[in-house]
């Protein structure tokens, strides 16, 4: 249903030839709403975020533990294979519950920064 009411959203943004304050009041709410869908769907997944990415040394990362969120998904097992094969062989990795259980000696990777 997301798709076909972004379908018809985007249909009548193409023949509104008179763009104003009010285009962007509803692409806001369009925005509003799919992040409420996704987070209603996909509940405690984390978002993207517009910041740079910062190189490390990927010695500092072996030997450790890393944790992530127990549901399996392709990219948090990806993940996991990646940091075995290129960064840590010998990675131990914990599955969590909820990303507040993260011991504080973990790497935690895929989980949204913890909120106190």
């Amino acid at each position: 249903m997301q798709r076909r009411l972004r379908r018809e959203y985007d249909e009548t943004r193409a023949i509104d030839f008179f763009p104003a304050d009010a285009a962007l009041e509803a692409e806001s709410a369009w925005q509003d709403l799919a992040h409420r869908i996704e987070d209603l769907l996909s509940p405690g997944e984390p978002r993207a975020a517009q910041v740079p990415v910062k190189r490390l040394d990927p010695a500092k990362y072996r030997g450790r533990t890393w944790a992530t969120r127990r549901q399996l998904w392709v990219d948090r097992v990806a993940s996991a294979w990646l940091i075995r094969r290129f960064i840590d062989p010998e990675a131990r990795f914990n599955w969590l519950a909820k990303p507040a259980d993260c011991p504080k000696s973990a790497l935690g990777f895929d989980l949204e920064p913890i909120r106190k």
